[in-house]
């Protein structure tokens, strides 16, 4: 009938993030057509789900500017993290919220910024560590990493001594009290 509005729900929208279009057209049974268009846009807005380790222990050498450090990269504690858009080979790691673009420590190369662990990070272990996943339209997550970092060279003067706790027991597992204990070892200088 003349003037009668007819509703057509959208379909489901299926495709990479673009501008679309759809139009749709009616005749009646005299050959009158007409049409109508609507225009839209996908857009991603939704965050990669960021999967880390959650525990990582790091060794210290000596670097090559002289001082005692171990450099990581974001990326080495990244263990799936996936995204609905961007392939995985697209995704880019911080450890910080900066974007990859403005970060100065990300290089694109690696796909991946980098941080330098120090003797202040060893004295402070484990260090809570957060890793950014970022996907191709700069939305962001991330997860959070307990690191050990370990001076098992020496090469930090924390003014500490390693210290060694347990107990002493038989093989059956029964605790013994009031023994003395003695650790020797022979150490380079």
């Amino acid at each position: 009938a003349y003037g009668e509005t007819v509703s057509v729900p959208l379909p489901d929208i299926v495709g990479s993030m673009s501008y679309h279009k759809f139009v749709w057209k009616v005749t009646d049974g005299c050959n009158n057509v007409t049409s109508c268009s609507y225009d839209f846009m996908v857009v991603d807005k939704k965050a990669p789900p960021p999967y880390c380790v959650s525990l990582s222990t790091a060794v210290m050498d000596m670097g090559p500017d002289g001082n005692p450090g171990v450099d990581l990269w974001a990326i080495d504690f990244n263990i799936g993290s996936f995204d609905n858009c961007s392939d995985q080979e697209n995704l880019r790691y911080t450890f910080t919220s900066t974007p990859p673009q403005d970060d100065p420590l990300y290089d694109p190369a690696q796909r991946s910024s980098s941080r330098t662990f120090t003797c202040a990070d060893v004295a402070n272990s484990p260090v809570e560590v957060q890793m950014y996943v970022w996907d191709e339209k700069d939305n962001a997550d991330f997860c959070t990493v307990f690191l050990t970092v370990v001076d098992n060279q020496g090469l930090c003067d924390t003014g500490s001594r390693a210290t060694i706790a347990g107990s002493v027991g038989t093989e059956t597992g029964t605790l013994v009290s009031d023994v003395e204990v003695t650790l020797e070892a022979n150490l380079v200088e």
